[in-house]
């Protein structure tokens, strides 16, 4: 168990290193959403589709490791054996990819906010422009609500 205590130190490093390049990346994302800047924002994504790659890999690698050793393996039954090792290099390790994992989340959580508002102003501005909105909708001298064929409005009437 030495060699794969090794392997999996080794491979959490990696993961510590692989998430905080990925929360870098997540700010980024963040910047070029806020600032609305396309370039940047495809140059992140790319950047960022890279590392998930990298930490997927990692994860199949861990999950190789463990199979070796005939043992099946979930995120609490990682941190238990990690724990069980009593090994505080081991534990620091996967306490910081743990910790780093939580601030990436929350991150994309902001940035997929962030995307949802831009995508509904987007919508709405495209719904404008096409004479299509959301609003309650025209009413006639009697009271009545309006529609049109096409889903728009009319905008006068002889």
């Amino acid at each position: 168990m030495t060699l794969s205590i090794d392997a999996l130190s080794q491979y959490l490093r990696n993961d510590v290193q692989n998430l905080s390049t990925l929360e870098t990346i997540l700010i980024e994302e963040q910047d070029a959403l806020r600032s609305r800047n396309i370039q940047s924002l495809q140059d992140v994504v790319k950047r960022k589709t890279d590392t998930l790659s990298l930490i997927e890999a990692s994860s199949k690698a861990k999950t190789k490791l463990f199979e070796k050793l005939n043992t099946p393996i979930t995120p609490k039954r990682m941190a238990a054996l990690i724990r069980a090792s009593r090994r505080k290099d081991l534990i620091d390790l996967w306490e910081d990819a743990e910790q780093r994992m939580q601030n990436c989340k929350h991150i994309n959580q902001v940035n997929g906010k962030v995307m949802e508002h831009s995508r509904r102003r987007v919508a709405k501005l495209m719904d404008i422009f096409r004479g299509q909105s959301q609003q309650s909708g025209i009413y006639t001298a009697q009271g009545k609500q309006q529609h049109s064929g096409a889903g728009g409005y009319t905008l006068a009437k002889a």
